[in-house]
């Protein structure tokens, strides 16, 4: 029979500080790379380097998700529900992200031919489910290609498309 003591501590503070840090990192790293700065300045190559903050987001999301489930084992109290901490993540997250889709999808030139389709998969996180058509191949050759590779890719029907993606190794 469980146990109950007092629950772990909510908040720590100094990993709210260091996940202000990484927050603050991966948001300079994307401005470089949108911008283009990474590539082309030396300013850019500062940016470059802040994608640190994606591994330090990793291993405080890691920490954060394992401490109740630590704390509960280590003191013999009831783990926390996975239905509770997936609506509470829901309410956070997607609100902010919607709206962002939105402002996105409404007011940026290149997305003003959006089709409705675009939205619905944007809006139900289904965007990386669309089908691979010509212009995006291209764009993964050119990419492949500038880094000194070869794409190739065979259709068999009733198979299905194979892709070869081969880089020069270092």
């Amino acid at each position: 029979m469980p146990s109950t003591t007092t629950p772990a501590p909510s908040r720590l503070p100094a990993l709210d500080a260091l996940r202000a840090v990484g927050a603050a990192a991966v948001v300079g790293t994307h401005v470089g790379f949108a911008t283009g700065a990474t590539g082309a300045t030396a300013f850019g190559g500062l940016l470059a380097r802040m994608d640190v903050g994606v591994a330090i987001f990793f291993a405080l999301s890691g920490f954060l998700l394992f401490r109740p489930f630590a704390y509960a084992a280590a003191t013999g109290t009831r783990r926390p529900g996975a239905r509770r901490y997936l609506w509470r993540r829901a309410l956070r997250i997607l609100p902010a992200y919607w709206l962002t889709v939105l402002v996105c999808l409404a007011v940026l030139p290149g997305n003003a031919d959006a089709p409705r389709a675009d939205w619905l998969r944007f809006a139900t996180l289904t965007q990386i489910y669309a089908p691979i058509n010509q212009e995006s191949m291209s764009l993964v050759r050119q990419i492949v290609e500038a880094h000194g590779g070869t794409v190739d890719f065979r259709t068999s029907v009733g198979e299905g498309t194979t892709f070869r993606i081969r880089l020069k190794t270092v």
